[in-house]
């Protein structure tokens, strides 16, 4: 699995690991959350985040930030699982 961090940084992953994750974006209902849960006018000084799953020919995509209302428990859950699967490449 291909991966682009946002200053454009690509690698590769190993395929098991791929996997996990994909099957944890299933579990966790990425394909039925909104594209983004970032509110117009949100501002400033925080973290955002953008997760881009391609699988097949389908593409599953949703943004949040720090702080906003309304993030669902299971992106915040899924959040966590990417920031382990990035920590595993250092």
């Amino acid at each position: 699995g291909r991966v682009v961090d946002a200053q454009g940084n690509e690698w590769q992953l190993p395929a098991e690991q791929v996997a996990h994750f994909v099957t944890t974006t299933e579990q966790l209902g990425l394909s039925q959350m909104r594209e983004s849960y970032v509110p117009k006018g949100h501002c400033c000084d925080h973290f955002a985040y953008d997760i881009i799953v391609r699988q097949g020919d389908r593409i599953y995509r949703v943004a949040t930030a720090d702080g906003v209302d309304g993030t669902p428990a299971a992106l915040e859950t899924l959040l966590t699982s990417a920031a382990q699967l990035l920590e595993a490449k250092e």
